[in-house]
Formats: structure tokens, sequence, C-alpha cells
């Protein structure tokens, strides 16, 4: 994952100060400060901008003798009732907490450590206090954190009692149970330059103390080039000294507890044992909207979902909602544009997830939920609305996948479609198919065009900068340039690509294929290009970030998926002034017409998308249309950015959006949900079906932190990727206990185990072969 480390949470949106009636604090935080007057003030952006708002701040100066320091520190007072400042004289960080936990009121049960120059995402509190409360024999939470400044790296080491006796895998800032913190001692110390949050920690495992892992990155450790940790690693050998009798207490059979982690059972959706308690009314002159989504990763999806928050009006917020177990490359982004967001595998089992949205709902005062590709989203939406009947609920649906569930979202919204106000989808071909297949209301469906930035993809390169881009990328200058902007996977069918390259090449030689992107599939497609002698004809670029120059050297884009909603690519590239050549799948035809380029007839069924055996009428479609485009080239040019200024731009969506929005917010009417044991039921059975790939994908998550280096581990990975990808978890969860004991009773070698799988393989092979035999006999009899 590419992280970006300018995206600290003081480089984001603006906030507005939160509105909250008098309460008694939950959190006290406790930051110790020594002259630190250059960076106290972005600590306390993040502090002030929390989502759990119920804290008191003690700022404990440690004798500092800069005045501009003290006056900023005096200044900071007085902008929040929350903060009190103590001063006191110089006896090290350690000292200073120990002295602020002291003077903590007695209403709060958890301390939060923070230094006067580090930073914590706005929802570091929040995440980690209800981390807590859904594990009540643990002690302490963390996150995983950033370094940056003059140093940047992320920390996300899998937490190990054995290892942190010999190194310490965690920082000082964390949420700590009060009560905890002062029975031990807290820091004990007066001592400088030592690691005294190590210290701590052993204490703490000394006492059997359970730290919670929470999987995001929550905290920002300021790196300085003589910072605290440098000047403490000189001192290391009296750290040592100072640990020795602790580590000797410590309990190594301490299991830490780490997410994503679940343990679903029947009715815990039922009895979740857990109060997610609203403690104040948090007010606001803005419209809360409660976005849920899976993820965002680098699509077409999350791209909409991003330009969406960025074109929304200023006078609604966002809670963004995270379902699924994912790297979130795009997460910097989405920060940008939200007021809160939350990846719930990274901090809660499943079955508080429900609790913890009508929690914010409540808390937030939501008058909206906006769903967009997520299945948990639509099978929580039963039971949300049943809890708040007043409000309104929408969702987007990209496409229709015949091949997943039979209609992917389109089904999950239509199983839902009573207590959904208004679905949108991004073309009238999708419209069509909710009314005309779903039997969905017509007045409860509207098409919103997704859009493209017209003034980023704008073609306004010169012919020598177009000259240096192909040199650049070893592209002739002679070549005629078609190019295919994809994921190279299953669902874009490239091996239909290779075979219309293979046909173009045999009658043209004036043409060059330009292919970016990466995939599962991208080994194999370029086996089957050296298999047809094309490498000459064809260039691989891998994944482009700057898509726009690659887009400025093509004379015609490439699309033979055989699922779009409505391609990203075709925008991008009819906004350069480049024509496209597609299959007409999705709202492809909606956009492409004779003007701007030529729509394939798919002849393949989507069920059959792993068949690589194609129809030659298609293969000749698309070899005579893309001749076609590039020998009238200039004049499907021409059209190409008309079509996309007449109605798909980012500004035209952004404004049906709006629009949208605003008119379901204003009318007084809205539909009502009241049965709640329906609706749990409901939510029990999807979270009860879906706990075998939930749990492989875990797996696969915690296979990034935990040493798999072993033959055994590598059989285990394997099996846990095949379990995700072929839908059969419960299976190859049998499979992987046999293969367990097989391995362990026996000690057998890795070669011998796969040996004996192939025997295995072979002996079902044979039998079902003798089934087929059988039942060709039979029903040969019978006709």
């Amino acid at each position: 994952m590419q992280f970006d480390y300018d995206a600290t949470p003081i480089n984001r949106k603006e906030f507005d100060k939160i509105k909250i009636e008098k309460f008694k604090p939950v959190v006290s935080i406790i930051t110790p400060f020594y002259d630190s007057a250059e960076y106290i003030e972005d600590t306390a952006k993040c502090v002030l901008n929390q989502t759990f708002p119920w804290f008191e701040w003690i700022i404990v100066d440690d004798g500092s003798k800069d005045k501009k320091s003290l006056e900023v520190l005096s200044k900071l007072e007085k902008s929040d009732n929350r903060i009190r400042v103590f001063h006191k004289k110089n006896e090290g960080p350690a000292a200073a907490r120990d002295y602020g936990a002291k003077k903590t009121s007695g209403d709060s049960k958890y301390l939060l450590l923070l230094d006067d120059d580090d930073l914590i995402e706005t929802n570091y509190i929040e995440c980690c206090f209800l981390s807590l409360l859904t594990n009540p024999n643990a002690s302490f939470s963390y996150t995983n954190s950033v370094g940056f400044g003059a140093l940047n790296y992320v920390w996300d080491k899998h937490m190990d009692i054995n290892t942190e006796t010999k190194e310490n895998l965690l920082v000082v800032t964390a949420l700590i149970k009060k009560y905890d913190y002062l029975k031990s001692g807290g820091f004990g110390t007066k001592l400088k330059n030592i690691n005294e949050d190590w210290l701590f920690w052993l204490k703490l495992f000394s006492k059997s103390k359970i730290p919670v892992r929470l999987n995001y990155y929550g905290f920002w450790y300021r790196r300085k080039e003589n910072g605290e940790l440098k000047r403490s690693e000189s001192n290391i050998k009296l750290t040592e000294k100072l640990m020795k009798p602790y580590i000797e207490k410590v309990d190594l059979n301490i299991k830490p507890i780490e997410y994503p982690k679940d343990s679903y059972q029947w009715n815990d959706v039922f009895m979740p044992g857990v109060d997610f308690k609203v403690y104040s009314k948090l007010k606001s002159d803005k419209t809360n909207i409660l976005m849920i989504m899976p993820h965002v990763v680098m699509g077409g999806a999350d791209k909409f979902n991003i330009d969406f928050l960025k074109g929304l009006s200023k006078k609604y917020t966002v809670t963004a909602i995270f379902t699924n177990i994912s790297d979130n490359n795009w997460l910097s982004e989405i920060k940008k544009y939200v007021d809160s967001y939350y990846i719930l595998p990274s901090f809660l089992e499943r079955k508080y997830w429900h609790g913890f949205l009508d929690y914010l709902i409540e808390k937030n005062d939501t008058k909206l939920i906006f769903n967009t590709n997520s299945v948990y989203g639509y099978m929580c939406l039963p039971y949300l609305k049943s809890r708040h009947n007043n409000i309104k609920v929408l969702d987007y649906i990209h496409m229709e996948e015949w091949y997943n569930r039979n209609g992917g979202y389109s089904r999950d919204s239509t199983s839902v479609a009573s207590i959904i106000d208004k679905t949108l989808v991004c073309n009238k071909n999708s419209e069509n198919i909710l009314i005309d297949y779903f039997g969905r209301k017509k007045t409860e469906i509207d098409t919103v065009y997704i859009g493209v930035d017209e003034k980023k993809f704008k073609n306004d390169y010169s012919k020598e900068k177009i000259k240096d881009i192909k040199i650049k990328y070893s592209i002739p200058l002679d070549k005629k340039v078609i190019t295919f902007i994809a994921r190279i996977a299953d669902q874009k069918r490239p091996f239909l690509l290779a075979k219309i390259m293979k046909r173009f090449c045999e009658n043209y030689k004036d043409s060059i294929f330009v292919i970016c992107g990466a995939g599962p599939l991208l080994d194999q497609l370029k086996q089957v290009v050296n298999n047809y002698k094309l490498t000459n004809h064809v260039i691989f670029l891998g994944s482009i970030s700057n898509t726009k120059e690659i887009y400025a050297i093509s004379d015609c884009t490439l699309n033979c998926s055989i699922k779009e909603g409505l391609a990203l690519t075709t925008y991008e590239s009819l906004s350069m002034g480049v024509p496209v050549v597609s299959s007409k799948v999705g709202g492809q035809a909606e956009i492409i017409d004779e003007t701007v380029g030529f729509v394939i007839n798919t002849l393949q069924e989507e069920k059959d998308v792993l068949n690589y055996e194609y129809d030659d009428n298609e293969i000749n479609a698309y070899v005579t249309s893309l001749r076609t485009v590039l020998n009238k080239n200039q004049y499907y040019r021409s059209n190409c950015r008309k079509k996309i200024l007449s109605g798909f731009t980012i500004n035209h969506m952004n404004n049906n959006m709006n629009k949208t929005i605003d008119l379901l917010i204003k009318n007084k009417t809205t539909k009502s949900f009241n049965n709640q044991d329906v609706a749990k039921e409901l939510l029990n059975q999807y979270l009860l079906e879906s706990t075998g790939e939930y749990n492989s994908l875990i797996y696969n998550e915690r296979l990034k932190y935990v040493n798999n280096s072993s033959k055994t581990s590598k059989i285990f990975n394997f099996y846990a990727k095949a379990a995700t990808k072929l839908h059969i978890y419960n299976e190859m969860k049998v499979i992987k206990k046999i293969i367990k004991k097989i391995v362990g009773l026996f000690m057998i070698p890795f070669y011998v185990v796969k040996l004996i799988i192939m025997f295995i393989q072979k002996i079902i092979r044979f039998i079902i072969k003798i089934f087929k035999k059988i039942y060709c006999t039979i029903k040969g009899v019978i006709i």
C-alpha cells in the first residue's frame, strides 16, 4: 500500500467546532508539555475535533522556560472549557503523566496518554473507547501508528507478549482504564531520557493486563532529528536494568486482542450485551448523512464516492462507514471531504456493528442513510429504519451482476425496497432492469450518470509534448495507438482482447496496442500475446497513475468487458477527445453513439465469463469498428468532448445528487418499518451465512502480520486464498483441519502432503468419471 504521509489529521477538512451540552468527562487526556509552542496547536486541532467529545484535557507544563510556549498554553486553556493546564517543576514526561493522572476528574474512567507534539485521528478516542467497552477483560487499547517528519514509516506490528520483552512494539499513546493505571502505580519514575513507556507496558503485563490492537493508522508519531526516542536509545542499558524485575514476572500466556476478529454466534444480534451510550446531545447547524460503503480502493465505484463527497453541498456533514476488510488505498482522499470515518472491522466485531450505527445516528442526529455497494449496509437498513422511523434512505447502484447472486446489489436493494425512499443508478439500462425485471416502482428509481472532471481530462498537450510522451513509453512515433485501460481480470475479458489484437494485426500493420493495468490475469495475457507472436504490436505499461497522458497519445480506446455499469475510462477518453469502441454492456450505449465510436453486441453470456472461446462474429465486429474509427479519426474526435459536456461531467452529477438529497430531506413523508424482531433476524441470518467468508478474510489479513515462512503455513495460506476465490469456506476449513492433523501427528514433509493431496484429487476425479459414465448409460437407455 502506498501511504500518504502528508495526509496528517490537520491537513484535512476544516471541521465545525462540536457544540455539546454540559457533561461529565468519560476520558481524561493527559499531555506532558515542555517548550512546545511549535507543535501543541497541531495536537490541539486533533484533540478538539474528536468525534468522542466527552473528555477533559489535562496539560501538565513540566517547567517550561520559553515565554512564547507559556503564552500559547494560556491561550489554549481559554479556548475550550474542557482544557485544564497545570504547572510544575521539571521532572520529565513520566512524572508529568503521573501528576496529570492525579488531577483528573473523579468521573472519568479512562486515560489517554498523548504527547505535546504528536497527532491522533479524529476518531481515535471513540474507536479505542468502544474497543474496550466491547472487550471488558482488556486493560488498554491502541492503534497502528504512522511515523512522520524526519522519518516516514508505518508501524503495524503483530502484538506478541514474548516479543515485547525484547523489543518495544508499542508507543506511549493508548487509551487505558484509569483504575489499572493507578493500581499499577503509573510510570512511577522521575528519570528522563529512558524508554519509560516500555517500562510501563511491561509493568502492566507483569500484572496480566490485556492489550487491544486496533487495525488502522490512528496515531501519528512525530519524528525529530533529536527527539525523545533518540535520546532514550543512548540510555538503553539503564532501561534494561529497570525492566528486568518486570520481565521476570510477565505472564507470557497473555493473549492480546487484535482486530479484525469475529466470534459470531446465534442470537448475538439480539443480545449484544453492550450499551453504546450517547452521553449528551451534539448540536450542529448542518444536516448529517451516514454514508455506508464496503471500502475505498482504486475503481470506478469508489471514484464516484470521492467525487460525490467533493461536490456535496456544504450544508451537509458526512459520517463515512467502511464495512469490508481492505487496505482502503484511497482513504487519505476520502478523509479530505468527510467529517468522520469508521473502518468497522478495524475496531469492532460484527455483532456490535448495528448497535454502533444506531448510536452514530442518535449522536449526530442523522437525517439520511446513503448506502452504496455494501451488502452489510442493505441487510442492516431494516434494523436502522425500525429504530429511526423518520430517517430517509437512499442508495446508488453501479451495475447489476448476474454472476453474483443473480443480480448483485440490484437484488440486495430490491430485497429492502419497501424502506428505501430513492434508488439511483448510473445508466438507463440498469434503471429499466430494476423496473422490468425486479419489479421496482418507476417513481422510486432515477438515473444519475457518474461524471468526469472535464477540466482535468482535457487534451491540452502540444504535438511536441505528445511526441515526448510516446518516446517516454517507447511507443513508435509512426504508429496509430489503440489503448486498453483496465484491471486485467476475467470481467474485462483479456483473452478476447488478445484475439481481437491478433485478428487486427494480421490485417493491419499501422497500429500498436497499449495495455495499462495490473491484475490476476496479467502474466497469462502476456504469455498469450507472446504465443500469438504479437510482442512487436503490443506494449504493456502496467498500472499508470497519470492516465491523462495515455489518452493524449491515443487514437482510440478499447473496452471488451462482459460487465460494466458505465465505464469511467469511457468518460475520460471522450473528455480527452478520444473515440471509444466498447462492448454493449451496462449503459455504454447511452454515452457511445455513432458520432463518437461503436458499441459491439456481446455474444457471450455473463455466466460463461470463464469460457475463453469467443464468437468469430464478435471478434470481427471489434476489428472492423477499430479500423473505421482509425480511418475517420478526425471526425470522431471532433464529437467526443461535446458528448461529455452535454451532460456527463462531475458538475452534472453533483448537481443531480444534491438535488436528490435536498428533495428527500425536505419531504416530510417517508417509508416506515416497525418490526424490529424481523429486522434483527434478517441481519442475524446474513451474518451467520457470511461467517465463513468473513473469517477467511480475517485469516488472510493476519497473514500480513504473522510469520508464515514455514511450509505448513504456506499450505494454509494457499487454502485460505482458494476459499476466498471459490466461496467454499466451510469445505476448506475441514480440509485445513485434516492437513493440520496429518502434518502435526506424523510430521510428514511438505512434498509428501502435496502427493497425498494429488492422490486424493485423482481418486475424486476417477469416482466422478465413473458416475458420469453410469449417468450417460442410464440416460441413453431412458431416451
